[in-house]
């Protein structure tokens, strides 16, 4: 019998094919998708929310894009801020 084995990842996900669901039993099976970035689901098709693990505080979140800036005077990513250091090595508040 001949299978099938369809994927339907998005742009976004890589097909697992050592991962497969087949259909009502039946001659069709389905490859797991593993998304990448920052999109989840079934098929890679919903984009993560960027602020379930919250910001530093202050600093505002987009669902898509996640943390902002940091405030004025710490530098990070917008989950984590510290202190800006110069270039003298002092801080720069």
């Amino acid at each position: 019998m001949i299978k099938f084995v369809v994927c339907n990842c998005r742009l976004v996900g890589e097909c697992n094919y050592d991962q497969i669901t087949t259909v009502n039993n039946t001659a069709l099976s389905i490859a797991s998708c593993t998304c990448l970035g920052n999109f989840t689901g079934l098929n890679c098709n919903s984009p993560k929310n960027q602020c379930m693990q919250g910001c530093y505080p202050g600093v505002l979140c987009s669902n898509t894009d996640g943390c902002g800036l940091c405030p004025s005077g710490l530098d990070g990513d917008g989950l984590h801020c510290v202190v800006a250091v110069g270039k003298n090595g002092f801080n720069t508040l």
